[in-house]
């Protein structure tokens, strides 16, 4: 039996395999993209502040300088969020340690923070 179907996205006939359901790739992946529910501007907003926050600890770091001792007010110029973070972790001795995404870092005295690359 050889029926003509249709693409699910766009309607041309397919041609090929006889569970295939769409015509090519960019519909297949099109349709799906649509049925995914849209983010909303706030899950936008926080995923782009985790971004420039993880950017702004990966920048604190260099490939010989794998922790660094920075100023809080340096992290807030460049635009750090300190009340947003991925996780955090508290150690025996009471210390937060702050984390967004691998990099890390945690208060020390004088409003300065000790960032590091998690290993």
């Amino acid at each position: 039996m050889n029926e003509n179907k249709s693409c699910l996205l766009c309607s041309k006939i397919i041609r090929g395999r006889s569970d295939k359901k769409f015509c090519n790739d960019y519909c297949r992946n099109l349709f799906n993209n649509k049925k995914k529910p849209p983010l909303t501007e706030w899950v936008k907003k926080t995923n782009q502040i985790l971004l420039l926050n993880r950017k702004i600890l990966e920048n604190m770091l260099t490939e010989t300088k794998l922790m660094n001792i920075v100023e809080a007010k340096m992290l807030v110029d460049l635009g750090f969020h300190f009340e947003f973070t991925t996780a955090q972790h508290l150690n025996k001795t009471g210390t937060r340690y702050y984390y967004c995404y691998e990099y890390g870092y945690f208060p020390l005295k004088g409003n300065k923070y000790l960032v590091f690359e998690k290993s």
